[in-house]
């Protein structure tokens, strides 16, 4: 339920920094098979295989949502432009392997806003039964919404 006074995003990592390590910009998720055991096909489809620019070190916060929204909702929800709150893919590569203590649990998702050329998109990395990683893409402007019950996380730059 929408709430004018309760804010969609909530921290739960503001008393700990985490940071995403510097990455070179090389890594995509397409070829990320070290670290996700299942890479869906849509990474492929959707042409998103185009290395980025390498960045420094990257502080973000963890944040679980109030209330049921959609992805654009959501990443709406920062006040910040899209293009600020978007990490490359290697940092969600980085961010799997170093801060998996961050992911959610098993069947629910941690989500980011990543860019490919001019579209924005987001992934979706989950913990399956056996302990390894999934990640799918999914379009921000999808009409799916996140329960908020389900405890779905969210991981931005701050």
């Amino acid at each position: 339920m929408k709430s004018a006074t309760v804010p969609l995003l909530r921290s739960i990592s503001a008393s700990v920094p985490i940071a995403i390590p510097p990455t070179q910009g090389e890594r995509t998720i397409v070829r990320a098979k070290d670290v996700f055991s299942e890479i869906h096909q849509d990474f492929e489809v959707w042409k998103t295989n185009i290395p980025e620019s390498p960045r420094h070190e990257t502080r973000v916060g963890v944040f679980e949502i109030s209330y049921d929204a959609r992805f654009n909702e959501i990443f709406r929800s920062s006040k910040r432009a899209f293009d600020q709150i978007s990490l490359t893919q290697e940092q969600i590569i980085a961010f799997a392997l170093t801060h998996r203590s961050w992911l959610s649990g098993r069947l629910y998702g941690t989500f980011f806003l990543f860019k490919v050329q001019k579209d924005f998109l987001v992934s979706r990395v989950t913990i399956t039964r056996d302990e390894t990683l999934r990640i799918s893409p999914q379009r921000l402007l999808d009409k799916w919404i996140l329960s908020a019950r389900d405890q779905h996380r969210i991981v931005l730059p701050l």
